[in-house]
């Protein structure tokens, strides 16, 4: 059964999709200047920032009520909050163990925004989650291959690249939904059809 949602609905869902878009887009940002400015506890830094984004996320699958796939959402959370916790515990471990934990992060983090892009796709911005989605992938590969995964530097632009996709992605849905609304408002067939898009989560 269709979830029916009013254009106030996706008004502030798409205002929550973009705030919380551009927190974790700083985060990202915060990920790349880290090395410059955190010297050997530039992973830690890091590590921390994702976790961040992880909460962000946590927080955005409850609030916004217009996303289906809102469990989608909420174990990309889960796995950031824990990739960022792992990453602050197991620092000392070495290189090799960020190296290997970052592969696995940007595998499942990119698969599941490949997963919700394809459920968003009658919004605007679904094309900048995919987007995202596959190029976290293509990180994964990267670093499998061994990928010079070597310093604080190249964690730094990893984590950083990932996290600015995935905030700039959920900006755009954002801007999709607001657009929805507005079609909403506009026309009373386009507010039945935009109600029909929006399967239970």
């Amino acid at each position: 059964m269709a979830r029916e949602l009013t254009a106030a609905q996706l008004r502030n869902s798409g205002d929550w999709s973009m705030a919380m878009g551009g927190l974790i887009a700083i985060c990202g940002l915060a990920a790349l200047l880290a090395p410059a400015v955190g010297g050997a506890s530039a992973e830690a830094i890091v590590g921390v920032l994702i976790g961040v984004a992880g909460v962000v996320q946590l927080i955005q699958s409850q609030e916004i009520v217009a996303w289906p796939s809102r469990i989608v959402l909420f174990f990309l959370g889960l796995l950031s909050l824990i990739c960022g916790a792992l990453m602050i515990i197991h620092r000392p471990a070495g290189l090799g163990f960020p190296a290997v934990l970052l592969a696995g992060y940007f595998v499942l983090d990119g698969s599941l925004a490949i997963a919700l892009s394809v459920r968003l796709r009658h919004l605007a911005g679904w094309p900048w989650l995919l987007t995202a989605g596959v190029v976290t992938v293509m990180l994964a590969v990267l670093v499998a291959f061994q990928w010079p995964v070597e310093g604080p530097w190249a964690v730094g632009i990893l984590v950083g690249t990932n996290l600015l996709l995935i905030g700039w992605a959920s900006v755009r849905i954002g801007i999709g939904e607001i657009l929805q609304a507005r079609r909403i408002e506009g026309s009373p067939e386009a507010a039945v059809r935009g109600a029909r898009h929006f399967p239970p989560a």
